[in-house]
């Protein structure tokens, strides 16, 4: 017999339950403007069209002569779903070896309807960069360019992800179907008449995350690979920042390409935990309904979401590109992965302004082309006078030297302690004796800074660490943000390019508290690693430590010049393009130092390191 209360009971949770995730998913959408356009008659067959829009200079090239084009050849894969790619290769025959992206924009998404419309207005009405894009007609978004690889004796491949483009299935960008078709696209390609048998795989941002993924898989035909510029641990590196949410950019590129990301609002501070880690669902969607409400699912829940690569799986030869332009989007991730690699052939090259200028630069192009020309042609000689790691560091704004190193971090680096002194508010080479404290309002714009002034010139250059004592007065949580800045000689903070804006940051970290615990396993002094396996409490009136990891960097200081250390409850700089929304502070937060307490900040200075002597 049917038990009608129980029954009744369970319509009511069902129902309660789907209009909270309505009600949850309505309150948080990304706030987007959608500016996508077609970029019609803008550029007559054959010409090039050049533009200057705002900072941005795009340049739009014709395909030259002598290039083979074959668009949407279908590669059928098991299940019935088939790939569709666009090859270009030199004509007169011949076998050359391939060059390999995997996008999920649109393979046919042309320059004009990135740099000139959808994306492009878009940063600029948010008031940052879109980068200089000097590519051919045929350069699909943050893929490979046909018109530079293929006179050089290369097929290009370019192929829509599953449930993109004009590719069947169901879009799932990280999926295991999604890497396993990668794979297959792979061989398939090492596989053609016109291909000798070698295939290097390239590209930025979510075209460098996927190679990750494929070369754990080691398909047949992978010789080489470029991520320029990727993530390695979605976790971490971009859906949380120390445990807080990030919640402008991770939303809209939810949404699609194309609108204003983030929003001017000031955060919303959660005096309880969100309702939703309650809620009686599926693992998979409540874990995502936890994140977009502020909240904290472990890496093995969120495991059902996305697809981490194991790194030490990895040992093809590989050039990484890691900037520090790009933090809490590919900064950590694409050292990590240079770090955690097994491969014995691996290259990195550093740099710190904008992405996309760098990236469609003929210097980086080269720079790929030299190490593609050793491992997919077999030109053992095409990269010598190029070091393991190509150096850039920053003095202020765009400007910067370069220096040839052989490992990251750089041999010889010497972790220097600086002490926070509450009273002066200074950072000291020496621990205080005595306990000092000093406090700031976690909901308001208020803020600590500690500052050292370099007597001589310092270079500092890896990751940095802050291990800190804090507690907070009331509320259930807190949320810390850090930064160091640069101070000139006369006071003022110096620019650098940061998330396609230039803005007083040289790094930056965060934490929320009760994500503290460390990974035993993967922590450094330097490098803290969390582990996000639960929340540890946090008690109103509790001393407790955090170790925050401070994202790598490269900034030259000046005899005079300060580091500035800067600690706040929300974001430090306000930029559209990373925001933290959704945080958990309440009232007051107190630093304390000196005593027991070893609050101290670790920078990585190189000894002997400036610019070159002329």
């Amino acid at each position: 017999m049917i038990d009608r209360k129980k029954t009744l009971a369970i319509a009511y949770v069902l129902i309660f339950t789907a209009a909270t995730i309505v009600i949850a998913i309505a309150v948080r959408p990304p706030k987007l403007v959608h500016e996508l356009s077609v970029s019609a008659d803008l550029r007559d067959t054959g010409e090039t069209l050049r533009a200057r829009l705002g900072n941005d200079l795009v340049v739009i090239t014709p395909l030259p002569d002598g290039i083979i084009v074959e668009k949407d050849v279908m590669i059928r894969m098991p299940g019935g779903v088939s790939i569709a790619v666009n090859i270009y290769r030199p004509e007169g025959g011949g076998r050359v070896p391939v060059v390999l992206g995997l996008t999920s924009y649109g393979k046919d998404l042309k320059p004009e309807d990135y740099a000139i419309n959808g994306r492009g207005p878009a940063n600029r009405a948010m008031g940052t960069d879109f980068g200089d894009f000097i590519v051919s007609e045929e350069t699909s978004f943050e893929a490979p360019d046909p018109a530079f690889w293929v006179p050089r004796g290369y097929a290009v491949v370019v192929a829509d992800a599953r449930g993109t483009g004009n590719s069947g299935g169901r879009r799932d960008p990280f999926s295991e179907k999604t890497v396993e078709d990668f794979a297959r696209v792979v061989t398939w390609a090492s596989s053609r008449e016109w291909s000798n048998g070698r295939v290097g795989t390239v590209g930025t941002s979510y075209l460098a995350a996927i190679q990750w993924l494929v070369a754990v898989e080691k398909p047949e035909g992978l010789a080489a690979i470029i991520p320029w510029e990727g993530f390695t641990d979605l976790y971490r590196d971009v859906l949380f920042h120390g445990g807080i949410p990030e919640t402008a950019f991770v939303q809209s590129w939810l949404a699609g390409p194309g609108g204003i990301i983030g929003s001017d609002d000031d955060p919303e501070y959660l005096a309880r935990r969100p309702f939703a880690r309650y809620l009686p669902l599926p693992l998979k969607p409540k874990s995502m309904l936890r994140y977009i409400n502020g909240d904290n699912p472990t890496v093995e829940q969120m495991l059902n979401n996305i697809n981490v690569p194991e790194l030490r799986e990895i040992d093809v030869p590989a050039l990484i590109a890691g900037t520090w332009s790009m933090q809490g989007l590919h900064s950590r991730g694409a050292f990590n992965g240079y770090m955690e690699i097994s491969s014995e052939e691996k290259w990195l090259y550093t740099h710190g302004r904008h992405e996309w200028t760098v990236m469609t630069s003929l210097e980086a192009q080269e720079y790929q082309a030299a190490f593609f020309d050793r491992y997919l042609k077999g030109e053992e000689d095409a990269m010598d006078g190029m070091s393991r790691v190509r150096l850039e560091v920053r003095t202020q704004g765009y400007d910067y030297y370069v220096r040839d190193e052989e490992d990251w971090p750089i041999p010889g680096t010497v972790y220097r302690p600086l002490y926070l002194d509450p009273i002066d508010r200074t950072l000291e080479t020496e621990e205080l004796r005595e306990v000092a404290l000093a406090q700031y309002n976690s909901t308001r714009d208020d803020e600590l800074e500690f500052r050292y002034v370099f007597a001589e010139d310092t270079e500092i250059t890896g990751h940095s660490s802050l291990r800190m004592w804090v507690s907070m007065d009331t509320g259930i949580d807190m949320d810390i943000f850090v930064a160091l800045k640069k101070i000139d000689v006369d006071g003022k903070e110096v620019l650098f390019d940061n998330k396609h804006a230039l803005v007083p940051i040289v790094s930056r970290g965060w934490i929320r508290a009760s994500q503290r615990q460390l990974d035993p396993a993967r922590s450094e002094a330097w490098r803290p690693y969390l582990l996000h396996d639960g929340a540890l409490p946090v008690t109103p009136g509790e001393r407790f430590p955090v170790d925050i990891e401070i994202l790598p960097s490269s900034t030259f200081f000046e005899a005079g010049s300060s580091l500035a250390l800067v600690i706040k409850g929300r974001d430090i700089v306000f930029q559209r393009t990373l925001e933290h929304k959704l945080l958990m502070n309440q009232g007051r937060h107190t630093v304390w130092a000196g005593g027991p307490y070893d609050t101290r900040l670790l920078i990585p200075v190189i000894p002997g390191g400036g610019p070159p002597q002329n």
